[in-house]
């Protein structure tokens, strides 16, 4: 079980996000069950690197389809936006935490997430604390629509080989990395991708955006470091590097 535990917690998103899942239709077609509480940890605990950092990165139809409908992304705290299109997740043992999971044995939580609004209509919908799964292989988070009732979703979803090998730069997930522009040191996954949920196609709706269930998502960069880096210290002192 110890490499599953690795893939789960390298995704991220932030963060991001379903079944088992051998392909996106097959993955499409789960809903997200309702017999374990939402994962919102804020402390942290137990995890697979000290320190690290994830980029998420919405793609490009599906920044589009926002932008048609003048919907607007956003950031839950301790995420931040690196740029319109792309989110920074904190990873290590400050926040995230893995804990045990009545689904799928064992889940990685992450604290924060994403808004989507609408000025033009006051809609809104937040995320506020997302986990990954490897069993289904899914990134999830907790929903609020209009101030309405918390709902658990399965934001979108990935493969079990696309974990394993890295996606299409055929990056493997346990392959070490350096992040040269911080300075971290360990591993993770590059441009590992993640395909809409039915769950969060019916949320975007609410925005008047029509994005069909497996439409490519955001691709996630992670560095699970064994090194502190800028963000790690930016924490600690309260100072942007």
């Amino acid at each position: 079980m110890r490499i599953p535990r690795r893939i789960a917690a390298v995704a991220a998103s932030a963060l991001l996000l379903t079944g088992a899942v051998t392909g996106t239709a097959a993955a499409a077609s789960h809903a997200a069950p309702a017999s374990d509480a939402p994962c919102k940890t804020r402390t942290g605990g137990a995890y697979l690197s000290p320190f690290g950092h994830a980029d998420v990165t919405l793609k490009p139809e599906a920044l589009a389809k926002l932008k048609q409908e003048h919907a607007e992304v956003g950031a839950v705290a301790p995420l931040s936006m690196n740029r319109p299109d792309q989110f920074r997740f904190p990873l290590g043992f400050m926040e995230d935490s893995i804990e045990p999971d009545l689904t799928s044995g064992l889940r990685v939580c992450y604290p924060g997430g994403i808004t989507i609004s609408r000025p033009s209509t006051h809609d809104e919908a937040v995320c506020d604390g997302v986990w990954l799964t490897v069993f289904p292989t899914a990134a999830w988070c907790n929903v609020r629509i209009n101030g309405g009732p918390e709902k658990k979703i399965i934001l979108a979803e990935t493969t079990i080989p696309e974990v394993l090998l890295g996606s299409k730069t055929f990056h493997p997930v346990l392959l070490p990395r350096v992040d040269f522009k911080t300075g971290e040191f360990g591993y993770g996954p590059e441009d590992w991708e993640f395909r809409a949920s039915k769950d969060f196609s019916t949320v975007l709706k609410t925005f008047g955006v029509d994005l069909p269930v497996g439409t490519p998502l955001f691709n996630l960069d992670a560095t699970l470091s064994f090194l502190p880096g800028p963000d790690f210290w930016s924490r600690i002192t309260g100072e942007k590097h």
